[in-house]
């Protein structure tokens, strides 16, 4: 018993040396660092934007978007019932919280951030420690003797010519260009959520219309039969007037169809399921768009400065060049330093041993890794810069069509205002001069089809102004310079 006693007190003063020689060069290696290094390995996180909801300003570049304001997650269950009216600013925040795409690029931008944490690593040396206790006869020991041995040991790399600094640069090229796949991810939410409230809006609009088109319709399908029975109309009369009512019917039908699918296609474009139980609240007076004063040439500008993809690409060729970096430095030799405490004792003799060195490791032949590695990187280099080079065309072309497009539909907005009107008045006209006699049916339902169609081209132009600004913002990757005040548009589309 009291020699179990005496190596249980040896066993803990070991181990009492080893901890303080291990946090002791733990200490001078996190205060050595410090001076040097800004420790991402420390709380990597902070490189990255909090949430899933906020862009990181951890360069992310000169993006203008703002962050959702406040913690707005999924509602709770007592939330998620029936009659749940939401506009449209709520909606993109609940999705700039809960939708899945966001949530991915802000996991992935935090792994980048942790993988250059660990690229640091071999800044700092490695400390390891070891403790044996063997007991009884050992024939392999001199002696025979029981012993207990203890050891802790500090491998530091001194020199690899670069290699491990291209590495670590690699890993924080790959941290901004996450950064900025996240911005972009944001920025997907921001254009797809309005995209599709604005097509669900348009859908419901169209079912508006088509209830007023239906109700032209029966009425005059009603001055047909009292006509007919008055003698002074035909029994093709009423049957052309019946079939112009049946139509609208099948056309209500359909558009009634597109609404339950705008209404799911919103809500996933919010991350919620697609039988998701909501309604968004009434359009707004005015179209959710500003001029702007700039030109295509200078939105063009403004996106090479905030297009978030463009920001991605750029850092991924910048990641590239220092993996090239990496790959050229493997055929140089690696310096190493290693120091080493042990403590051995026996049943006779207690002895401690220190010893310290450098190892020098020359890379002569592995089967031409290292070439290949380079041939690789190389490789990879120049991807990377064919896809920024992509990447700026595919910035000009999309902010071209998205500004052609708003263009057109500002256009298409102005001419089907007039075209509802002269339609209206026009079928005003038809209809007085059908009850007159003094026109045909074939004009009269001529007159009230094109009503309807130019109800329907003031609806989808409304929405084409705002689905194409929202595009036009997508394209240039921030907020336009505003010139004038918002434009003015219809109470009632369906009017």
């Amino acid at each position: 018993m009291r020699t179990a006693s005496i190596r249980m007190n040896i066993i803990r003063s070991i181990l009492s040396r080893i901890s303080r020689v291990v946090l002791l060069s733990i200490g001078f290696v996190i205060l050595f660092s410090s001076a040097a290094h800004s420790l991402p390995e420390i709380n990597p996180s902070r490189y990255v934007a909090p949430s899933p909801s906020q862009v990181p300003d951890y360069k992310g570049g000169p993006i203008s978007l703002p962050a959702a304001e406040g913690n707005l997650a999924e509602p709770s269950p007592a939330e998620q019932t029936d009659g749940n009216i939401y506009t449209l600013a709520e909606l993109v925040d609940i999705a700039l919280q809960i939708n899945p795409v966001t949530r991915y690029a802000w996991a992935q931008a935090q792994a980048s951030a942790a993988n250059w944490g660990i690229s640091h690593a071999p800044y700092y040396p490695s400390v390891s420690a070891a403790v044996v206790a063997n007991g009884g006869d050992i024939p392999q020991l001199q002696g025979g003797e029981s012993f207990v041995s203890a050891n802790a040991t500090l491998n530091y790399l001194l020199l690899d010519f670069g290699g491990r600094g291209a590495k670590a640069e690699a890993a924080k090229q790959a941290l901004m260009a996450a950064n900025w796949n996240h911005n972009q991810a944001i920025q997907d939410v921001l254009r797809n959520v309005p995209q599709a409230y604005y097509t669900h809006l348009a859908a419901k609009a169209l079912v508006a219309a088509d209830e007023k088109s239906l109700i032209e319709a029966e009425t005059t399908v009603r001055s047909t039969e009292e006509r007919l029975k008055s003698g002074v109309s035909t029994l093709s009369d009423v049957l052309q007037a019946r079939s112009n009512a049946d139509q609208v019917r099948l056309r209500l039908a359909s558009d009634r169809g597109q609404v339950a699918i705008t209404k799911g296609n919103l809500a996933t474009a919010i991350g919620w399921p697609a039988n998701r139980r909501f309604e968004i609240a009434r359009e707004p007076d005015r179209l959710p768009v500003k001029e702007f004063s700039r030109s295509v040439d200078g939105l063009v500008d403004l996106a090479r400065e905030n297009r978030p993809a463009l920001g991605a690409a750029v850092h991924a060729v910048d990641q590239a060049a220092a993996q090239l970096k990496a790959a050229r430095a493997l055929p140089f030799p690696q310096l190493n330093g290693t120091a080493s405490s042990q403590i051995l004792t026996t049943k006779d003799q207690n002895g401690t041993f220190n010893y310290g060195g450098v190892t020098l490791s020359v890379p002569i032949f592995d089967g031409f890794n290292m070439k290949n590695s380079v041939r690789a990187a190389r490789a990879q280099l120049d991807a990377a810069r064919a896809s920024l080079k992509t990447q700026e065309e595919s910035v000009v072309t999309d902010v071209w069509d998205a500004y052609s497009n708003y263009r057109t539909a500002l256009e298409q907005f102005t001419a089907s205002k007039s075209l509802l009107t002269s339609a209206s008045e026009s079928f005003d006209a038809s209809s007085a001069r059908y009850k007159e006699g003094a026109a045909d049916i074939v004009e009269l339902l001529n007159a009230q089809s094109v009503l309807a169609s130019a109800r329907a081209q003031l609806i989808g132009a409304r929405m084409n102004i705002s689905t194409s600004y929202a595009e036009l913002l997508h394209a240039v990757g921030a907020e336009l310079p505003a010139a004038d005040d918002r434009i003015k548009g219809e109470t009632d589309a369906a009017q």
